[in-house]
Formats: structure tokens, C-alpha cells, sequence
């Protein structure tokens, strides 16, 4: 199953499992509220912290870039879509359904 009902079904259980109340609000909405307040800057998963995320215009995409630390791993994933709040939802999708893709950052290894 695909599309927003997928979506909004994969943010809402999450949402439940962060004890996070959820109004009836648009799938963009609650992905970026979810993205902001229970990804950024906290322990996600016992062995993987979110460090920031960065948006970049390139013609006519957005792309998107989460660093995290896994470990001692200084990690980046990239997501590239068509504005910054679908590149919220593909990242919030991927990193729900288990598929984010992590790179070392080559810009912050010690």
C-alpha cells in the first residue's frame, strides 16, 4: 500500500508509540510536527541521535539533509524531493518503514 493514507497510517502509529495526541491534521503537517518534536535532537531508536537537518535548493528540488550520530558514526541521509515538506514525509516514510539510507559524514568524522 502506498499514497497519503499509507503515510498518515505509518505517522499516526508512530505518533501513538511517542504518546503524541493526534488531531485531525493534513499528513505534511504531521509529518513535520512529528519530524521537529520526536526526531530532532533526541535518542531515536537506543543507538541513533538526530544532530540537525539542513534544506537546499537545487533548480527546482529541495533537498534534504538529517545528520545523526549512531555510535561514535557521525551519519548523514539524504532525501530529495520537490519541497521541503515532501522531503519531510519521504524522510519520515523511509525512516518508519526501515529503509534510510546512512552515510559517514565525511565533513564531521573526529
Amino acid at each position: 500500500m502506498f499514497g497519503t493514507s499509507h503515510d498518515l497510517a505509518l505517522l499516526r502509529n508512530w505518533a501513538e508509540s511517542c504518546n503524541v495526541p493526534t488531531p485531525e491534521e493534513s499528513r505534511d503537517d504531521l509529518a513535520i510536527r512529528l519530524f521537529v518534536y520526536s526526531l530532532l535532537f533526541r535518542e531515536v531508536d537506543g543507538t541513533r541521535s538526530f544532530q540537525g537537518c539542513s534544506f537546499t535548493r537545487r533548480g527546482p528540488m529541495v533537498l534534504l539533509v538529517v545528520k545523526s550520530i549512531e555510535g561514535e558514526k557521525h551519519q548523514v541521509c539524504y532525501t530529495t524531493e520537490r519541497s521541503a515538506e515532501r522531503c519531510i514525509v519521504a524522510f519520515c516514510r523511509s525512516y518508519l518503514e526501515g529503509r534510510t539510507k546512512w552515510h559517514l559524514d565525511k565533513y564531521r568524522q573526529d
